[in-house]
């Protein structure tokens, strides 16, 4: 990765050319590398479910709990579960 480029998941190319709601629930997009002390609170722009974007960050909140990592949505606070999210991309 150059320094040009932005750290996205690996479906960010096909998700974003899609419209309305997105076949392959539930997704496996993983999350960005680097771990807390990389990303913490670092914004990305993520492709959910219905096809409806979102900005958030990675909560590390809950990683040595069960639901292990999860997204935190900046508008709303509300945590989503990686499985509902298809893409996402560092803003």
């Amino acid at each position: 990765m150059t320094g040009q480029q932005k750290q996205q998941s690996l479906g960010w190319e096909t998700r974003s050319k899609e419209e309305g709601s997105l076949k392959g629930y539930p997704f496996n997009e993983g999350f960005p590398t680097g771990g807390p002390f990389g990303n913490f609170n670092k914004p990305y722009e993520l492709i959910l479910r219905d096809g409806s974007r979102s900005m958030a960050y990675v909560s590390y909140d809950t990683q040595y709990r069960a639901e292990g990592l999860q997204w935190k949505l900046l508008d709303k606070g509300r945590l989503l579960d990686r499985c509902v999210v298809a893409a996402w991309i560092k803003v």
